[in-house]
């Protein structure tokens, strides 16, 4: 696998080219959104553990940055110290910046609209669900690791009307940061409008463990299949 870093028009972003990686070749993407305090390097290093070939993953970096402990830098997408309501403005604005690095990336790589999934962890969770959910043309499916749900009746506002995206969230009953109750609530907003998450609990904290990583993969390989298998893509929609 190849890493690559990107100014980016509106966002730095990291990207990953799979192993025997063919230019050519009519590769799906994996975006995935890294949380709060913490940055597109520490996301990306999903990549290897999801698969090693058939995919390109994309990993932008948030615009706010500050220090952390031992002088470290983090970057978030909502700044330090902000309220509820702050963090909902500012993820807001971010899922705005978000939309030139969804544009940039797949014309870079000629992704095609429905080869795309989008996973966030944490905040990048709620962001995942943010940008997502209203665009299944664009995202052949969502998921949340560890994240929460936006603000309920804005999101409700923009959902589609067909409601068959695939959707995976995982959270730890032991979350130290995000209540299990988060992940609960969001399953039960996203059933109430009729959508059939894959909804599963695991006993660790807020992280993204081996245990989360057995169910995660063979979902993403079902909704979108690797460029290589010599299957024809067919989006994976819940009966």
């Amino acid at each position: 696998m190849k890493a690559r870093e990107f100014p980016g028009n509106g966002l730095s972003h990291t990207a990953i080219e799979p192993d025997n990686y063919q230019p050519d070749g009519d590769y799906p993407m994996v975006v995935m959104i890294h949380g709060y305090a913490s940055s597109m390097q520490e996301i990306a290093r999903l990549a290897p553990s999801i698969s090693r070939a058939g995919y390109i993953y994309a990993c932008p970096n948030a615009p706010i940055s500050f220090p952390v402990r031992s002088g470290k830098i983090a970057y978030g997408w909502s700044s330090p110290g902000s309220s509820p309501a702050e963090v909902e403005e500012e993820e807001a604005a971010a899922a705005e910046r978000l939309e030139p690095f969804f544009a940039e990336v797949t014309e870079r790589y000629q992704v095609k609209p429905q080869r795309i999934l989008l996973m966030g962890f944490s905040q990048g969770g709620s962001l995942s669900l943010r940008c997502g959910l209203p665009r299944p043309d664009t995202f052949a499916g969502v998921a949340s690791l560890s994240g929460y749900l936006p603000e309920a009746s804005a999101l409700r506002e923009r959902l589609p009307v067909q409601r068959t995206q695939p959707i995976f969230i995982a959270h730890g009953i032991n979350d130290q940061y995000i209540p299990l109750r988060d992940a609960q609530t969001a399953r039960a907003f996203l059933e109430s409008q009729e959508y059939s998450p894959t909804y599963n609990e695991y006993p660790m904290r807020h992280e993204v463990g081996q245990v989360v990583l057995e169910d995660l993969v063979p979902w993403i390989k079902q909704v979108l299949t690797p460029f290589g298998t010599g299957a024809t893509h067919q989006p994976a929609l819940p009966e």
